[in-house]
C-alpha cells in the first residue's frame, strides 16, 4: 500500500502505477509513526486485524481461516515457514 501526500491531501492507493503517477505530479511518500511501527512488529504477536491486513499486502490467500492460529497457520505456509 502507498500512502503519498501533497501540501494537506492524503491519497492512498495500492497499485505501483498510480503511486509513480502522482509522484510525478508532486507527491511525497509518507508512513505514519503506527504503520512503521506495526510493519516492525512480529507476526506472533499481530492481533486479527493486524494479521488480515498483513496478509492482504503480500497477497496470502487466508482460505476460511478466521481465527488467529488459523491466520497465523495460512501466513507461515505462503512464507515457506512449518
Amino acid at each position: 500500500m502507498y500512502k503519498l501526500q501533497l501540501l494537506n491531501v492524503v491519497k492512498i492507493t495500492d497499485s505501483t502505477a498510480k503511486a509513480q503517477q502522482l509522484r510525478t505530479l508532486g507527491y511525497k511518500d509518507i508512513e505514519s509513526v503506527a504503520e512503521k511501527e506495526e510493519a516492525d512488529k512480529p507476526v506472533g504477536e499481530m492481533t486479527v486485524t493486524e494479521l488480515k491486513a498483513y496478509a492482504k499486502a503480500n497477497s496470502i490467500d487466508l482460505g476460511e481461516a478466521t481465527k488467529k492460529d488459523e491466520i497465523l497457520a495460512k501466513i507461515k505456509e505462503a512464507e515457506g515457514g512449518e
